[in-house]
């Protein structure tokens, strides 16, 4: 898995395509810091659930949720790398 971001940007335009005069500049912005927090959290769950006996996420071998968490991390590294593009796309979309 690795983050990127043209399909980033093809996503960000669609979305604002219908509704992104809604958004204030604040708004606007959260879209990308939306992204990147609930990557993080959704590793930190799947950690959580490999270290609590994978009891929450149905998993299919030992290790699985272990295996989410870092593919999670990984996309969270990738936005991370390429967030100034984030923000950018986002105020070009709506422009």
């Amino acid at each position: 898995m690795e983050f990127d971001i043209h399909l980033y940007k093809v996503y960000a335009e669609g979305f604002l395509k219908g509704s992104g005069a809604i958004f204030k500049d604040r708004e606007l912005q959260s879209l990308a810091w939306g992204a990147r927090i609930i990557t993080m959290e959704q590793a930190i769950r799947f950690l959580t659930d490999y270290l609590e006996g994978d009891r929450y996420y149905h998993t299919d071998r030992k290790g699985q949720n272990l295996d989410r968490a870092r593919v999670q991390l990984k996309l969270l590294r990738g936005m991370e790398e390429h967030f100034g593009q984030m923000l950018t796309i986002l105020e070009n979309a709506r422009a």
